[in-house]
């Protein structure tokens, strides 16, 4: 199970993305990798990626990212598990 969580976003203002996973028996699985990309479809000279970081307490994933133009922006979680790569995918909008 997969979760994106964050505040309503809002133009040129810092945002954390919390992103979790949990296995079938709710328990955090050991992650290789996790990349969080962030892509603006109408503008893909504005796609860019950063490392998703264990949060304290160690229940999610975290990324601090401040969005300079409003509008639909597609985020990708990418986890690399056991070798395997995994992506998840969540839509959000950028306010004024």
């Amino acid at each position: 199970k997969t979760q994106f969580t964050l505040p309503e976003v809002h133009l040129n203002q810092p945002v954390q993305i919390n992103f979790s996973i949990t296995d079938h028996k709710g328990n955090i699985p050991e992650i290789e990798q996790l990349t969080l990309y962030v892509y603006r479809p109408s503008d893909s000279t504005l796609d860019f990626s950063k490392p998703l970081v264990l949060s304290q307490d160690k229940k999610s994933y975290q990324a601090s990212i401040t969005f300079n133009k409003k509008g639909r922006w597609d985020l990708l979680g990418s986890a690399v598990i056991n070798g395997i790569e995994v992506n998840y995918a969540h839509k959000l909008f950028v306010k004024d």
